[in-house]
């Protein structure tokens, strides 16, 4: 029985192999160079509704704030009950307004971010003095308010719906199309 000896591949065969992958790659269009990018959607901010809430809320509680008395330690507090009640409105429609109006359109999401971003400042004020949660309070807010009201509260704007409608005039015995949309 004879030993066959394999057969020696020749030296160029292997630069024969990636020029010919070279060759193949560049023949053959890439996925990326055929798929243009899809443009950005046109977004639409619904942010007025909760800014306009949160206005209100803000002057709201302007008013609580103004209807509490100090007390002062020789005599008995006065009670703030009408204050209070004007800054536990604020605080209400503060909290809650800006989730629900993200839950209208439709954004789980955002709601519930809404929801923590509004209440972190609030709940911040328990893990610090008296004295410094009047500035957290204050520009936690304001910062809440900017962040939800301002970056979130953006969608993609619908495409716009026109359609023609017939219409009837029965009294004036008269009839036509109208054209009707929303934008």
């Amino acid at each position: 029985m004879e030993l066959r000896t394999p057969p020696r591949w020749p030296r160029h065969r292997p630069l024969g192999g990636l020029a010919l992958a070279a060759l193949l790659a560049l023949a053959t269009p890439s996925r990326a160079a055929a798929q243009e990018p899809a443009p950005a959607p046109e977004m639409s901010w619904y942010g007025y509704g909760p800014l306009a809430i949160d206005s209100a809320a803000m002057l709201v509680a302007l008013v609580g704030l103004a209807n509490i008395k100090p007390c002062n330690p020789p005599d008995p507090c006065p009670n703030n009950t009408e204050g209070r009640a004007w800054l536990a409105i604020a605080g209400g429609s503060y909290l809650l307004a800006g989730p629900l109006i993200h839950l209208r359109h439709g954004h789980d999401a955002r709601a519930a971010y809404s929801l923590l971003a509004r209440a972190a400042p609030l709940l911040g004020t328990l893990l610090v003095s008296d004295r410094a949660a009047k500035p957290i309070v204050l520009w936690g807010t304001i910062g809440a308010i900017i962040l939800d009201d301002g970056f979130v509260a953006h969608e993609p704007r619908p495409p716009a719906a026109v359609s023609v409608v017939p219409m009837v005039d029965p009294v004036g015995r008269g009839g036509g199309l109208a054209l009707a949309g929303g934008f």
